[in-house]
């Protein structure tokens, strides 16, 4: 288990977290993407507060279902969206389609790879949409919070009819928090990285905002609890990619410059 490096967190605001310990930590973990516009941004909390109100939590048919598919086909034009309420029918769907098996931490990579790869496809925001890839499936990973635990599928055009039933599912919070996602992705908001930084370092290689770990395991453990002492949280498995921030200060970017180019101390 990994979640022991982390630190325990009173509050979070932006991609600044705040500690029990009373230290603050610029968050480079981001959950793996789910908070890649940050923690507590502006609007969720009450977007999902309205949506409670009603106290409906069961999955009836909502009018949130119909802006959230409106979108999906204005953020990704010739697809067909399958809604999922719970990554375990979402495995259940990958089993029924003859995936290959998911990493043991699907989110954590930049994308999937080997068998699974012919399959479906696994991208990220700021990354390019395959709008011309003869994959019959596309999962975007959307910065919605993980604990609604929905799950979006994109079939395109050239796939196989998709259950109707697989999609009135999910429950009007959950639709919310997938509503809000992808008018995130739809605003286009880029990354506020200075011109010069650089694309690789002693353990990562940079892909725009993604940073991918070149490192062994002792490596990793060790830059991990360096970067924390300096106030800076990595992506705690040594396999996980980490994020860098939207934005920041010209000072938050000589602290992460600090943490990535070493020199180190373990």
């Amino acid at each position: 288990m990994t979640r022991h490096r982390l630190p325990a967190i009173r509050r979070a605001r932006d991609f600044w977290l705040y500690g029990f310990d009373d230290n603050r930590y610029l968050d480079l973990w981001q959950n793996d993407g789910r908070a890649y516009y940050g923690h507590n941004p502006k609007g969720l909390a009450l977007d999902l507060k309205n949506r409670l109100s009603p106290s409906l939590y069961s999955p009836f048919p909502h009018p949130v279902f119909g802006k959230v598919l409106k979108l999906v086909a204005q953020v990704f034009p010739g697809t067909t969206p399958l809604i999922f309420p719970s990554f375990d029918t979402f495995l259940s769907f990958a089993r029924e389609k003859g995936f290959p098996s998911l990493p043991p931490d699907p989110w954590s990579l930049l994308e999937w790879t080997g068998a699974l790869a012919e399959k479906v496809q696994l991208f990220r925001p700021d990354r390019p949409l395959p709008v011309s890839s003869s994959l019959p499936y596309l999962v975007p990973l959307l910065p919605v919070p993980a604990d609604l635990g929905v799950v979006l599928v994109l079939a395109t055009e050239r796939s196989q009819p998709t259950n109707p039933n697989l999609l009135p599912q999910s429950t009007p919070l959950q639709l919310t928090g997938l509503l809000w996602g992808l008018r995130l992705w739809a605003s286009h908001l880029g990354a506020d990285i200075p011109d010069d930084f650089p694309d690789s370092f002693p353990f990562f290689r940079r892909e725009g905002r993604y940073l991918i770990p070149q490192a062994s395991q002792e490596e990793y453990f060790g830059l991990f609890k360096f970067a924390r002492a300096k106030g800076i949280v990595l992506n705690p498995r040594k396999s996980g990619i980490s994020i860098l921030p939207r934005t920041s200060s010209s000072g938050g970017w000589k602290n992460i410059l600090a943490v990535l180019e070493g020199p180190y101390e373990f």
